[in-house]
Formats: structure tokens, sequence, C-alpha cells
């Protein structure tokens, strides 16, 4: 008797004969199945009932039907979006040979690392279960029973200690100045250097994909360094506090750049010096600008940049790295939309907010 478990194998070892070629191919053919940015459009004038029947008759058919009998309205849609999300990764280690499916697994391990800052966030805010893990996103090995159960652990050392994301030793000096200033950005700030460094070693051990692979996560960390000397500057931190949270790794801002623009001496010279580095024309650092109005800047031009270099290399690993951007950046748009036509948002201040 053939067991499911036992066709996916099969099924696996069918696509590991397959050239990496073909799992591009196959990659292209899904990202051409994403939502377009002027379906996102339409979607913000639609009632939730009119969104749930749109996307009925879109890739999230299977995952609504299979949880129409025990879902309604906008935990319906929650619930799907996040069974088509499992089914969407799991299908694209499927059909990847061992190299990409590392790459893969390299790259969502950045939502298992967010996950784990929702946990924490969660706890430390006293916040109750049912609010917190709708905001989680299984998309790697762990689902969400296993972070309901992190959940419940109800301490953040027990969440660190006990995690299967992150070894404790690799934070535990973050962990102790988090207990001395009961500030949780020190905690984050070390899960994302853990993230990017493990990312960046997994990047060298992918002899063909690696370089391109290394190349994404660079730009990535400058514009994450930038969003944080922002930030910083704004709360008028300390040049040398500024440094210490600093991502290692970037393509353009090394060390000494970061340096720089740490000492400026207000938020309008931090700006005007971001002005003058290889992103300034790409994005506008305009004073008087809004943090997040500049965050969103920054977040639309990596998913540009991603994009552009999808269309220019088809056939290489950034179709995947793109794909996989493509598909969380989706999710987390339609999650937006029916969060706030069931909350009553704004739909303008929405638009606004919505990485398209």
């Amino acid at each position: 008797m053939v067991t499911m478990a036992t066709a996916n194998i099969n099924e696996k070892h069918a696509y590991r004969k397959m050239s990496i070629p073909y799992t591009f191919a196959r990659v292209c053919a899904m990202r051409s199945k994403l939502i377009p940015r002027t379906e996102f459009l339409k979607l913000l004038k639609m009632e939730l009932s009119a969104i749930t029947r749109y996307l009925q008759e879109s890739e999230y058919r299977d995952a609504i039907t299979k949880l129409s009998s025990n879902y309604r309205g906008v935990e319906l849609v929650d619930q799907a979006l996040k069974l088509n999300q499992e089914q969407t990764f799991s299908k694209l280690r499927r059909i990847s040979t061992d190299e990409v499916e590392k790459l893969i697994n390299s790259y969502i391990a950045r939502v298992d690392i967010q996950n784990l800052k929702v946990i924490i966030r969660g706890i430390y805010s006293n916040s109750k279960k049912e609010d917190i893990i709708p905001l989680v996103q299984p998309v790697g090995k762990l689902d969400e029973k296993y972070y309901e159960a992190l959940f419940e652990l109800n301490t953040i050392e027990k969440v660190l200690k006990e995690n299967r994301i992150v070894e404790f030793k690799d934070i535990s000096s973050a962990f102790e100045d988090f207990k001395r200033t009961n500030r949780l950005i020190e905690l984050e700030n070390t899960l994302d250097k853990h993230y990017y460094w493990k990312a960046l070693q997994d990047a060298k051990s992918l002899p063909d994909k690696g370089k391109l692979y290394t190349k994404f996560l660079e730009r990535e960390i400058d514009l994450l360094n930038i969003k944080n000397l922002l930030r910083l500057k704004r709360e008028k931190t300390e040049p040398a506090k500024i440094m210490s949270y600093m991502i290692a790794g970037g393509r353009m801002l090394k060390k000494n750049v970061l340096t720089r623009l740490s000492t400026s001496d207000s938020l309008e010279t931090l700006m005007s010096r971001l002005r003058k580095t290889r992103y300034g024309k790409a994005i506008a650092f305009v004073e008087g600008s809004s943090l997040v109005e500049i965050q969103l800047k920054i977040d639309r031009y990596l998913m540009k940049s991603a994009f552009l270099r999808t269309h220019q290399e088809p056939m290489s690993v950034i179709c995947v790295l793109g794909y996989m951007m493509s598909k969380i950046i989706e999710l987390k748009n339609l999650r937006l939309i029916v969060k706030a036509k069931y909350l009553g948002v704004p739909m303008d201040y929405i638009e606004k907010n919505m990485l398209i």
C-alpha cells in the first residue's frame, strides 16, 4: 500500500532527477499565478464576502473549499491563507534539487525568526494567545501548534531556552541585556544578526547558487541597517550604541560608512548623508518624511530590485528568491486588507501601507 508520505517521497525523488532549469521553470509558472498589483487595488473596494469569492476563483480555492465547513468570514480567509502558505512552500521544496531546497530553507528561516519575535512580544505585553497565534506564519518546518506550545511556556527566558529556532548560547548575552533594561530591542536585534550570519554561511556552502544569494542578502543587510540608523538617530541614541546594532556583512555600507552615518548630529544630517550613498537615488530620503514612509520606500525598493533581477535572470536562483518574497508579500497584503475590512480601517490608509 502506498501512503501519502511515501507518495511525497517518490515525487520528491522524481523531481530530483529533473534539471535545475526545470525547477526554475516550474517556479516561474507559480509566479505567474500571483495576484497582480491592479487586483489588490480592486480588492480594496470589495466587501469581505466578495473578497472571499474572488479568492475562491484563484490559487486559494482548494484551501478555502477544504476549510469552509469549519470556518466563516474573516477566520475562513485567514486560515485559508495559512494553509495555502504551507502548501506553497511544501511544493517549492518538493520540486527543488537539494541545493535549491537548502536555499529555500535558509530564506524562510527569517519567518521562523519573525515568529519567535511575535511570541516574545506577546509574552512581553501580556497578550492573549488568541491575539498572538494568528500573527504567526508557519511556513517553515514548525507548525502553528508548535508556536502555541511555545507561547504557553509563558516566560521569555523559557521560550529562548527551549525553542528550536536559535540556540540560547547565541543570544544569552542579549537576554542578559534584556533582563537589565527590560527592552526588547537588544533581543530582536541579536535575532536578526543571528539570522543574517547563518544565511550568509548557508550562501557560502552553495557552490553554484551562493554568489547570487549572497548579493541578495548583502543588499537586505544594507537596507535593514539604514532602517535601524534612522530609528535610532530619531531616538537620539549615542553613535557607539548605534554601531552595536548594525549588522555586519552589508554590500555597499561597510563599517566605515556606517560609522560616519552613525555620527550624524541630527536626523536631517543623516538623511542628507544617506542621499549621497549608493541608495540615495533609488530611495528618496526626504527631510520631513515619517519613518514609516521611508521604511515603506526601502521595502518597495528591495521588492522592485528583486523583481527586476528576476526578469533579467529568469533561470537563476533569483527566480526562486523573488517568488518567495512575492508570495510572502501577497499573503501579508491579503491579511492586511481582510483585517482592515473586518475592523473598519479606512482603505486609503491601507493602500498607503501595502507593499504593491
